[in-house]
C-alpha cells in the first residue's frame, strides 16, 4: 500500500482558505480521503499552521455579506430587516454596524431616538445651537451634557469687550 504524502494533497495556503471557509480539520482530511490525524498535525507543525483556528459562522456572515452590510445601512434600514435578511441576532447586527465605523467603511449617523429628540430640545431652550449639540455629541458627549454645558462664548468677538471705549 503506498503511503499518502500530505504534501500532494494540499498546500498551506489552501488549508488556510478552507479554515476561513469554517471547515474543520476532519471535514479537511474527508475532503481529501485522507485518515491519519498525527499526519495532519505533522504537516501542520511544519508549515507552522497550528495556531490557526476555524472562523466562526458570524464572522463568516460578515466577511461574505460586507458590501451588503454597508449598503443597508447606508439606505436607513432598520436593524430588525438587517437581522432578518442575515439570520443573525440583532447584537450581532449592532457589532458588524460597530466595526465597519471603528474600519471608517460606515460613517455614523445620528440616533432619532426620543432620548436625543428630548434633549435637542432642552439645548435649544437652554439657547445650544443646533450645530453646536449635534458635534458635541458626535464627539462622544453624553446627550445630557451636550444640552446643559453652556457654549464657551470667552473667543466670540461680539463679546469682547475693547479696552479704552
Amino acid at each position: 500500500m503506498k503511503r499518502i504524502i500530505i504534501d500532494e494533497l494540499f498546500t498551506p495556503k489552501q488549508y488556510i482558505q478552507w479554515k476561513h471557509q469554517g471547515k474543520s480539520d476532519l471535514e479537511i482530511m474527508e475532503m481529501n480521503f485522507f485518515n491519519n490525524p498525527i499526519g495532519l498535525r505533522e504537516w501542520k507543525t511544519k508549515h507552522n499552521l497550528l495556531g490557526i483556528t476555524t472562523t466562526s459562522r458570524t464572522e463568516r456572515i460578515f466577511r461574505e455579506n460586507k458590501k451588503d452590510i454597508i449598503y443597508m445601512f447606508d439606505s436607513g434600514k432598520s436593524i430588525n430587516t438587517i437581522v432578518l435578511s442575515l439570520g443573525v441576532c440583532s447584537h450581532v447586527v449592532k457589532k458588524y454596524r460597530d466595526r465597519l465605523v471603528e474600519e471608517g467603511l460606515l460613517t455614523p449617523k445620528k440616533v432619532w431616538t426620543k432620548s436625543y429628540q428630548r434633549n435637542l430640545k432642552l439645548a435649544l431652550n437652554n439657547g445650544i445651537k443646533r450645530e453646536t449639540f449635534e458635534a458635541r455629541v458626535n464627539r462622544g458627549w453624553a446627550y445630557k451634557r451636550a444640552a446643559t454645558t453652556p457654549p464657551d462664548t470667552r473667543h466670540w468677538k461680539k463679546n469682547r469687550v475693547k479696552e479704552g471705549a
